[in-house]
């Protein structure tokens, strides 16, 4: 494969499954694999940032200029209400310290593109 999607390979052994057996795979979680899948969260400084989010090949995949601008909306949107949880349900990492809080400085933030 010269461009391979997100769970694209997965997908399509499971078509080869069902098309040579007859029967489904079940996607089902085992309770080893949960805990994986917890256990495998990044942490907080290695989670994407806007621009990483912008440069996902399957963003750029898109050849129409107003489904690409409504995508971008969207993965920005997404992105932003993230944080925004984020800071709600744990405000304490999101203090400003004292570098933050000098006077004059301002935090950057992302704005949806209009």
């Amino acid at each position: 494969m010269i461009h391979c999607a997100p769970d694209a390979a997965y997908q399509l052994l499971k078509k080869f499954y069902q098309i040579l057996t007859g029967r489904e795979v079940d996607d089902a979680l085992q309770p080893i694999q949960q805990q994986h899948a917890q256990d495998s969260e990044a942490p907080y400084y290695a989670k994407p940032t806007i621009s990483k989010k912008m440069k996902d090949p399957e963003l750029d995949r898109i050849a129409d200029k107003l489904t690409k601008t409504k995508v971008a909306k969207t993965v920005i949107t997404s992105h932003n209400d993230t944080l925004r949880n984020e800071r709600m349900t744990n405000p304490d990492r999101f203090k400003r310290t004292g570098f933050a809080s000098i006077k004059g400085t301002q935090v950057a933030s992302a704005k949806v593109l209009s």
